[in-house]
């Protein structure tokens, strides 16, 4: 993230949050202390402006590894035009807080079912923990809980009557 960027991450920071948050998180000792809504408030001003000029530098924080998936979540809508950015942030993925919240937000996988689950074989079956985890997150989130269409669907059983439904 540019210096400006950190110099803005550094001001949102929370102490008591951090400690909170890294008791949370394992193996994470370069964590801030900012709350999700204000990376992606952040993220979502820094996706409408020049933002892969953002992300030239490389993150120290772990809150611009989260930052860094979002722009990228925020800011491309075309899914062939999002893979290699997306395929260039999963080996910066080391923790469930990351992948969970970067994957489970980017909606571009939704636009092409098919492409996408045919895409994440390959991270289902790397053997790399938060490789297969990416994998499982997108399949829960984008292709087990929508329809074609992108609408959310009920879980099975949520019908009045007991039987599965979509709506």
């Amino acid at each position: 993230m540019t210096k400006e960027i950190r110099e803005q991450l550094l001001s949102m920071s929370e102490k008591d949050y951090m400690e909170f948050s890294s008791a949370l998180i394992p193996g994470v000792n370069d964590m801030l202390g900012i709350r999700l809504p204000k990376l992606r408030t952040l993220a979502k001003q820094i996706a409408k402006k020049d933002w892969e000029e953002a992300m030239e530098e490389q993150d120290i924080y772990f809150e611009e590894k989260m930052l860094r998936g979002m722009v990228i979540s925020y800011a491309i809508k075309n899914l062939q035009q999002a893979v290699p950015y997306i395929e260039a942030f999963i080996p910066l993925v080391d923790n469930w807080s990351i992948c969970d919240s970067v994957f489970s937000g980017m909606n571009v996988f939704q636009k092409d079912r098919e492409f996408t689950w045919e895409w994440i074989q390959k991270y289902l079956d790397s053997g790399k923990e938060f490789e297969v985890r990416v994998a499982l997150i997108i399949m829960m989130q984008h292709l087990l809980k929508t329809d074609e269409s992108g609408r959310k669907m009920q879980r099975l059983g949520c019908g009045d009557k007991g039987d599965a439904v979509s709506g």
